[in-house]
């Protein structure tokens, strides 16, 4: 994994440039290396650790044999269905079907506190404890969501001062 700062990292993972990159807000895998952005654990904490969690499983994917994603495949698209409507969001608004199963399956083992015996047997084959991966990326997710909800806040305010003024 190559540690960068934000510049490299736009310029590394931006798809249209490295046609089948993996591409996620603060990493990518591409042409066979994980780049991480660097951001500051002041900042994102946990960020740097969820990051490369997931895109180390974009390398673990990318070896595994046809077989072996078809026996996960249906089980990671129960996990999918069945998920949190925040969780399908990201998937279903910017990956092609045949880029989704591959980012559930990143996501899942990442984002996920609860998955079926079958994934976490696999899972355990990557990490000793996949928990404090899902702690990191809920360390830093928790930020976006506050950022999110006030954001849906000034949203109404500014709904009720527009009919206000009218």
């Amino acid at each position: 994994p190559s540690i960068e700062d934000f510049s490299e990292i736009k310029n590394t993972c931006q798809k249209d440039k490295l046609g089948d990159a993996s591409i996620s807000l603060f990493g990518c895998y591409t042409n066979s290396k994980i780049y991480i952005y660097g951001i500051s654990q002041d900042v994102l904490p946990g960020a740097i650790e969820s990051t490369s969690a997931q895109e180390l499983l974009h390398a673990v994917w990318a070896r595994l044999d046809n077989s072996e994603r078809r026996n996960l495949s249906s089980t990671l698209l129960s996990v999918f269905n069945e998920s949190e409507p925040a969780f399908q969001k990201d998937i279903n608004v910017i990956y092609s079907e045949d880029d989704k199963i591959e980012e559930i399956y990143t996501r899942a083992a990442t984002q996920l506190e609860t998955l079926p015996d079958i994934l976490e047997a696999h899972y355990s084959r990557v990490f000793t404890n996949r928990t404090d991966v899902v702690k990191h990326y809920k360390s830093y997710a928790k930020i976006f969501d506050s950022i999110e909800q006030k954001l849906t806040k000034l949203s109404d305010e500014l709904t009720t001062l527009q009919t206000d003024i009218n």
